[in-house]
């Protein structure tokens, strides 16, 4: 089995009104995503999504003519080069999982080393809102079996951030984890004091974007906290390493 093309098809939904994005001055009148599709030469595909229309797609196709699509090891070297320079390849790693989880008849996700078929899935904002509108919000998500709710802190001021998850808290209970997402809002070394307004709340801090080296500066501050901040992992970061949800 060899890779033999490299499809993109991009589809826009438009929104009405426009989505206001917490970290987009601009409102978004609409979404673009784009389907990756890797094709071998027994005509099995494999898909996968990739949001940024995958600008090298011809590079890619050129550099896998001829991969065994199953052969992970040699794909992933393929786009780590690939990344190295500025690319954004990583859609074409998972349609080439979804072609070998295919060609198997085994799912990609136990490919990959998955224990278990099922995943809870979390809410996740992507507006500001006030105070008691998120709390309202967050109860009908609640009430509609969610069990965990990804705020957006984006703020002028960060004080109402935190009043946010406080009026979160006290609306849904214990009944929902509460993770927040500074947007690249939080400077790291501001952030740690500011997280601790946070701590009755029992949220979950996610860091997004930034490199391995700036997280560590975390570590002193975080330990020293009676009562530490959980942290999740990182968004639009390939590799292991970015997917350290829980590091210590």
């Amino acid at each position: 089995m060899g890779v033999v093309s490299i499809e993109t098809r991009t589809y826009r939904h438009p929104f009405d009104p426009p989505f206001r994005a917490a970290w987009d001055p601009v409102p978004r009148a609409a979404q673009e995503a784009t389907l990756v599709i890797v094709t071998a030469d027994d005509g099995s595909c494999g898909f996968a999504s990739g949001g940024d229309g995958l600008p090298d797609r011809a590079l890619l196709e050129r550099l896998l003519a001829n991969v065994d699509p199953t052969d992970t090891d040699t794909v992933q070297r393929v786009c780590e080069t690939v990344d190295f320079h500025g690319g954004r390849p990583w859609a074409v790693e998972i349609a080439c999982w979804d072609l070998a989880g295919r060609a198997s008849s085994t799912p990609a996700w136990r490919l990959a080393g998955g224990r278990q078929e099922r995943l809870l899935a979390y809410a996740s904002t992507g507006e500001l809102a006030e105070p008691q509108e998120r709390a309202r919000r967050a109860v009908a998500l609640r009430d509609a079996g969610l069990r965990a709710l990804k705020i957006r802190f984006h703020h002028a001021d960060w004080r109402d951030d935190v009043r946010v998850v406080e009026a979160v808290r006290g609306a849904v209970g214990d009944q929902m984890e509460i993770m927040v997402d500074a947007n690249q809002g939080w400077r790291h070394d501001a952030a740690p004091r500011r997280s601790s307004r946070c701590e009755s709340t029992g949220w979950r801090s996610r860091c997004t974007r930034r490199t391995w080296r700036a997280t560590q500066r975390w570590r002193p501050a975080r330990r020293s906290r009676s009562r530490p901040a959980r942290w999740c992992g990182w968004s639009t970061r390939p590799g292991i390493c970015w997917s350290a949800a829980g590091w210590p």
